[in-house]
């Protein structure tokens, strides 16, 4: 059995009333974190060393549950000996460490060893030191007979210190972990605040989904949700409320057409799609930072389908002196070679097709010009040359 063992009486340098592992990043806090990364790896039981039990502990206790393990608040380290045999496996977790979960289950997930930082630089951050070269990232993996060790310890010992000198002793493998490597992935220390808002911030960047200039309308909306993404994290939304304003602002659009505003609906499909687009990437965004599925695909096909359908009927209404047949058709058409040029993923000639809200930007600022259907015309034109451009370098470029 894996039994993760965490700790919550290292006071921050910012609040001493505080515990390191209570402070908040990125919604959560860094013992949550924690446990999150120790039920991916399969922990059945999650001790944790407290100085008391409160409401923070209760809700630990919820999350761990609720995870399918079981969770065990502890006060004083040779409380653990009772929790932890030799045919056990423990991983441990310094106060305040927020790892990297890819590389932790990389170097730990199926053998033991300690994480080592280079001692030059990490010392200073607060990095224990275990040798005139390394200093300890934070992380341990080792047999429970490790446990053992702690009854030769006074009661008041810091056991988790302990436990890393007792592992060292007994021969665990000393694993070298690329220290900027690692704190660019968002290793840290979490000793105060201002380093965690810091920190945070280039975290959120990491996880922000990066479009391309070649996308402009999209890029501009994730360059957006991703201040967005910060300020939800604390509330724990997901991000749909603003799915559903975009949403919202196509059932306008819809409505502006059937009442005889169809160019002020096209507009209003454009804003809806740039609402549904900044929508899309705080969710998938929020859900990477949770370390959850954002299970957005099945939504990504439903809404394209009805943009298409609301365009074609919005370019129909738009298109007045023209017979609504025509109209559908060209209308139907320019659609159907957009799912073509969006289907090609590798393709520099075709992305600003992808950018779905700058299509219909430049189809709102032709119907507002009343120039609707030389411009759907022509754009169908300029599509069918990228794809048949497309398809010939395709042909040209060697495999």
């Amino acid at each position: 059995m894996l039994v993760a063992i965490l700790s919550l009486c290292t006071a921050s340098d910012s609040d001493p009333g505080i515990p390191r592992g209570l402070l908040r990043f990125a919604g959560q806090s860094i013992v949550e974190r924690q446990i999150d990364l120790a039920l991916e790896l399969g922990c059945e039981t999650i001790v944790c060393l407290v100085e008391g039990i409160d409401s923070e502990i209760i809700d630990l206790q919820h999350i761990v549950r609720d995870g399918g393990a079981r969770f065990k608040a502890l006060t004083g380290g040779l409380s653990i000996l009772g929790q932890v045999t030799a045919d056990d496996e423990v991983i441990v977790f310094g106060d305040g460490i927020l790892p990297d979960g890819d590389i932790v289950k990389r170097h730990l997930g199926a053998k033991t060893g300690v994480l080592v930082l280079p001692a030059e630089g990490s010392v200073e951050e607060g990095y224990e030191r275990i040798d005139a070269e390394w200093a300890w990232a934070g992380v341990l993996r080792a047999r429970g007979s490790v446990i053992e060790g702690l009854s030769q310890l006074p009661p008041d010992s810091d056991a988790i210190s302990a436990i890393l000198r007792i592992a060292l002793q007994r021969s665990v493998r000393v694993v070298p972990v690329d220290g900027e490597k690692a704190r660019r992935s968002g290793w840290l220390l979490a000793s105060r605040t201002d380093v965690l808002s810091d920190r945070e911030s280039r975290f959120l960047r990491g996880y922000g989904r990066k479009t391309g200039v070649l996308q402009p309308v999209k890029a501009v909306a994730d360059r957006i949700a991703l201040p967005l993404a910060g300020s939800m994290l604390d509330r724990g939304t997901s991000g749909r409320s603003v799915l559903a304003l975009g949403f919202g602002t196509v059932l306008a659009a819809l409505a502006a057409g059937f009442a005889d505003y169809p160019v002020i609906g096209l507009w209003l499909l454009t804003l809806g799609a740039f609402l549904s687009d900044i929508g899309e990437t705080l969710v998938r965004t929020l859900a990477a930072i949770r370390q959850r599925i954002s299970k957005l695909e099945g939504f990504s096909l439903m809404a394209s389908y009805a943009f298409d359908t609301v365009f074609i009927v919005l370019a129909v209404l738009a298109l007045t002196g023209h017979p609504p047949i025509e109209s559908g058709v060209l209308a139907v058409l320019l659609t159907g070679l957009l799912h073509l040029a969006r289907a090609e993923q590798k393709s520099a000639l075709l992305e600003p097709l992808k950018d779905r809200s700058l299509i219909y930007l430049l189809i709102a600022m032709a119907a507002s010009f009343d120039v609707l259907r030389p411009a759907m015309g022509f754009s169908a034109l300029v599509i069918v040359a990228l794809l048949l451009l497309d398809r010939r370098r395709n042909r040209l470029t060697p495999a």
